[in-house]
């Protein structure tokens, strides 16, 4: 999938695009400040540890947040707005550690 792709009929079913990254800390940081999600679970080993997690997270949203990457960037091409997501739906079966590396995929 190469350049702009402003029209439903630039794609071809079997398109795909993918965005990876490493969840760090700094993004859990960065995160809470423009959220304002400052849960401890997140930044306080010591109480998360206690947690059916065993240990810090990284906040959800942050993974969901790749999804609108994918859809974005990858997807389309720079530059281009040609979709508005207007719904999303996502089951979080297991938690997100700093360190991991999530990859988020669209066809």
């Amino acid at each position: 999938m190469q350049g702009r792709r402003t029209r439903i009929q630039d794609y071809a079913v079997g398109d795909q695009a993918r965005f990876t990254k490493t969840i760090t800390e700094t993004d859990a940081a960065l995160f809470s400040a423009v959220s304002g999600d400052f849960y401890p679970i997140h930044f306080n080993e010591e109480l998360a540890r206690r947690t059916r997690f065993g240990g810090r997270i990284a906040h959800g949203a942050i993974a969901v947040g790749l999804v609108s990457t994918v859809l974005g960037v990858p997807l389309q091409g720079p530059g281009v707005c040609a979709a508005v997501i207007r719904e999303l739906h996502f089951d979080f079966t297991a938690p997100v550690r700093f360190g991991d590396t999530l990859t988020a995929e669209a066809t």
